[in-house]
């Protein structure tokens, strides 16, 4: 985070931040030990990502990558069906109509909204003005949804970096800067 900034990335910054020899994970090991040897394949990958993050500031400007950096976050793996996921509305709703379905809503949240459908509004509109119980029980909802979906061997949705309109223009800008 410190590197990125209304002005626009600090690219340099942000590459030795991610592929520093000593970095660790917050419970200690070096990532560089995690990965042994395919450390290499994924400082290649680090780099190459940045290289097209740093190609598109050229071409496009810095306010465009930071909106572009923006959608990108929102719809990553490490946002999965979460709050900001291109699938977390989906993943909620259908999350509350199973457990509706099966009575297995708890009886306080039953009380304090008048059905299943205001619920999974709360939820989706405004999961951080719920209340601590309410919270707990989306985010148990909404991962028992995707085990339930995978053991049922439905497919989970998986993450989209950019719709595919703005990926394929994307790919397409930055095509015509190789010829």
């Amino acid at each position: 985070m410190p590197y990125v900034r209304r002005e626009g990335v600090d690219w340099p910054a942000v590459r030795l931040a991610l592929t520093a020899p000593g970095r660790r994970l917050a419970s200690g090991p070096a990532l560089a030990d995690l990965f042994e040897e395919g450390w290499q394949p994924v400082l290649q990958s680090i780099h190459r990502e940045i290289d097209h993050w740093c190609l598109a500031e050229d071409r496009f400007g810095p306010q465009a990558v930071l909106q572009m950096l923006s959608l990108h976050g929102s719809r990553t793996e490490s946002i999965g069906t979460w709050w900001g996921s291109g699938w977390y509305e989906t993943a909620v709703r259908a999350a509350v109509d199973h457990a509706a379905s099966h009575n297995q809503l708890p009886d306080t949240l039953t009380t304090l909204f008048a059905g299943p459908e205001q619920l999974a509004d709360a939820i989706v509109h405004g999961p951080d003005l719920l209340d601590d119980g309410t919270l707990q029980w989306a985010i148990d909802a909404v991962h028992d949804e995707e085990r339930r979906r995978r053991s049922a061997d439905q497919p989970v949705p998986t993450a989209v970096t950019f719709p595919d309109w703005a990926a394929d223009k994307l790919t397409t800008l930055l095509a015509e800067d190789d010829e």
